[in-house]
């Protein structure tokens, strides 16, 4: 299990698809790229901690932007590595050189609700909990 993670490409990082497809394609075999439409349901579920915090709104806001790209990478200890790879801190610019989220992400920006919420370019599970999750959220979820 720990040969495979997820992630999701955000709607700050949409236009870069192509070149983050790239940059994973180095590291991993990468599978079932799929686009789709981020609804507030699907948000929550993503950060459940979140759904009650006054930010919340700016993350849907966020997350409905443009449409995301979920994916699949296998590869030796894909888990971890993808947490590592993207970028360990939620913030792009604090993140080492080189990983996703410092390559791609803006970094804090107001949304269209007037919250300011920080926009990291990629959702990775920290954890197989996390995987577990993120993955029967789309496989129960709706059709992508």
């Amino acid at each position: 299990m720990k040969n495979r993670s997820v992630f999701i490409i955000k709607p700050d990082a949409y236009k870069s698809t192509d070149r983050i497809i790239f940059d994973l394609e180095k590291r991993y075999d990468v599978t079932i790229v799929k686009e789709f439409e981020c609804t507030p349901d699907i948000t929550a579920k993503l950060y459940p901690s979140d759904v009650l915090q006054q930010y919340f709104r700016g993350i849907c806001d966020y997350m409905l932007e443009s449409p995301c790209i979920l994916g699949q990478v296998r590869g030796k200890n894909a888990l971890n590595d993808l947490f590592q790879y993207a970028g360990i801190k939620s913030h792009p610019r604090v993140c080492e050189p080189g990983t996703i989220r410092n390559t791609y992400g803006v970094g804090e920006e107001r949304t269209k609700c007037g919250i300011i919420i920080v926009k990291n370019a990629i959702h990775r599970p920290k954890s197989i909990f996390e995987l577990l999750h993120d993955e029967l959220i789309f496989a129960l979820g709706p059709k992508i």
